[in-house]
């Protein structure tokens, strides 16, 4: 294989490899919220609307909105489907990638070293964030193409600097503000002054285009704010201010703990490398820019969302690209020291602990055939080769490789259950119209991760007249279990004086979230667990209304 696949940029080919395949299928659900931005953007697709998120007919103001952009210009893009709405996602990661690697190399590394990117890429973090419609890797792309634009501005002297790069990283900080919220424009800017005022950026203070700078992207980030207040001010308000940021100020119960300790899970596998790397610069203190750029980079989401009373796993998100950028120095400067080597070593046998530990327990679980599970071992194995020869640019994407094979995996879990409902609905003998029933309004409903599987937008229905008139029409229905037990009767009596019969086929949806008999299924399989089926599912009814005689038939 030629240099180019080697190097940066062309390296970036590996995390492409690693994300594309197979992403069209990859409909497991491994966050809760994005179901919610999906089916706000299925609702702004239905009404044709841009400026204002949709939910329920009505505003729907508890997010900004570039997460809803960004899921319709990819259905637009390739279709309404799985991939148009996960793919933005992968190429906002390679993109991140790709500014971090930059970003290393303008701090001091020789090019051919530079492999933060393929660091990030192969934590579980990026793997999660990467692969589903969920607002977290825009904002490390964010952060870090802002960092990138700015380290474009530092890297010359003074009088050869250009303003432009200055105004670049303000306008994607204020850019950033769309994604989540204005804080994290906020949180970039006071990283940046740290960074100006530990490196002695004073002459900076006197530039009139940092101030016109801050300005532009102050303008930027609130375009979007003050347009809504005008249009739908009063909600907005509520939504927005009052319900998500007023509210959360009491906070949530989470300890420190919770907000810090889901961060090595993120940064996995190189959280060991991370803390090695971290110890021997800090020591050695000879990379200085390094230190100056971390310290800039950790400090003010570090201390904000400790400080923060409502703390959520995925907040220091934001700091795993940092840390890729440490662990990619760690494995050229400090490689050959006696800690980073055992720190290395330690890393490639938990990953194949890891990832031998999930083939095995997928196996069992009858989840995945046995080629699959070999190869998670396989690549485990190599994994463990790679990183006690010390060569830690294939042990990464040796790591890449094994994302690979856990999103098969993935796609293994749940390639059944999508495939029961396609084909119930292909003998149903409905209209082609499909919906499912609301009540409750609820905002983490599937509705909107099931449409994109099915590729086709369903109905959200909200009341049980709104169902009779769908099955008098000859559409299908999807109810719940606890749905269907309520109103099975009723919607029998309505069809029957139609004319009709209620004709019914249960479909079981695998569950996020559910603690797994891990231990019992590793030593007598699936077998040993006579629920296994009711803990990793739930169970829906899949309704239509028949004429009496084509039942017969």
């Amino acid at each position: 294989m030629g240099k180019i696949f080697w190097r940066h940029p062309g390296h970036l080919v590996w995390i492409l490899f690693a994300y594309l395949p197979f992403l069209g299928r990859f409909g497991i659900p491994l966050t809760g919220d994005q179901k919610t931005y999906i089916a706000v953007a299925m609702e702004m697709r239905e009404k044709g609307e841009w400026l204002r998120p949709l939910l329920f007919g009505e505003g729907n103001y508890l997010k900004p909105p570039f997460q809803y952009w960004m899921t319709l210009l990819g259905w637009k893009a390739f279709g309404f489907n799985l991939f148009g709405t996960f793919v933005p996602s992968v190429i906002a990661l390679a993109l991140t990638a790709w500014f971090l690697s930059e970003i290393a190399s303008s701090l001091g590394e020789r090019r051919w070293y530079v492999n933060s990117g393929l660091w990030f890429a192969a934590t579980i973090g990026a793997m999660t964030y990467g692969t589903t419609a969920q607002m977290e890797i825009y904002v490390c792309l964010f952060y870090t193409a802002a960092w990138w634009a700015a380290m474009m501005y530092f890297r010359v002297n003074m009088e050869e600097r250009s303003p432009a790069w200055l105004y670049l990283a303000f306008i994607i900080a204020g850019v950033s503000s769309l994604v989540k919220s204005p804080l994290y424009a906020v949180l970039w800017v006071l990283s940046f002054c740290i960074y100006g005022t530990i490196a002695g950026e004073w002459l900076l203070l006197k530039s009139k285009h940092l101030y016109l700078a801050l300005a532009v992207g102050v303008a930027v980030g609130l375009a979007w704010f003050v347009v809504i207040l005008g249009v739908d001010g009063d909600r907005f308000w509520d939504q927005y201010w009052i319900q998500e940021q007023v509210n959360k100020k009491g906070g949530n119960g989470s300890t420190i703990w919770n907000l810090w300790g889901p961060l090595f899970y993120m940064a996995f596998p190189f959280t060991l490398l991370a803390i090695t790397a971290a110890r021997a610069l800090f020591l050695r203190r000879r990379s200085n820019s390094i230190i100056t750029f971390l310290v800039a980079w950790c400090l003010p989401p570090a201390i904000f969302f400790s400080a923060y009373p409502y703390r959520t796993s995925v907040y220091l998100f934001i700091l795993v690209p940092a840390l890729a950028i440490l662990v990619d120095w760690g494995c050229f400067r400090t490689n050959r020291t006696r800690t980073f080597m055992w720190a290395s070593r330690g890393t490639g046998l938990l990953l194949f602990v890891a990832l031998a530990l999930a083939a095995l327990a997928l196996h069992r679980a009858e989840f995945i055939p046995v080629w699959l599970a070999l190869a998670l071992v396989f690549t485990g194995s190599a994994a463990v080769i790679v990183s006690w020869m010390g060569w830690m640019r294939v042990f990464a994407i040796c790591s890449l490789g094994g994302i690979l094979f856990f999103r098969i995996a993935a796609v293994e879990v749940v390639s059944g259950d999508t495939q029961r409902l396609v084909d119930a609905i292909a003998k149903s003998g409905s209209n082609g119209e499909l919906a499912m029933l609301d009540e409750a309004r609820n905002i983490w409903h599937e509705i909107g991760l099931v449409s994109v599987t099915l590729e086709k937008p369903m109905r959200r229905l909200y009341g049980l007249d709104d169902c009779v008139d769908l099955l008098k029409r000859g559409g299908l229905l999807i109810l719940s279990d606890e749905e269907y037990e309520r109103y099975h009767q009723t919607l029998k009596q309505f069809m029957n004086d139609q004319g009709l019969e209620l004709v019914s086929e249960p479909w079981r949806r695998f569950k996020r979230r559910q603690r797994l008999p891990i231990r019992e299924v590793l030593l007598d399989g699936r077998a040993a667990v006579p629920d296994f089926d009711d803990i990793i599912t739930r169970e829906f009814q899949i309704v239509v209304a028949k004429k009496k005689d084509q039942k017969k038939g």
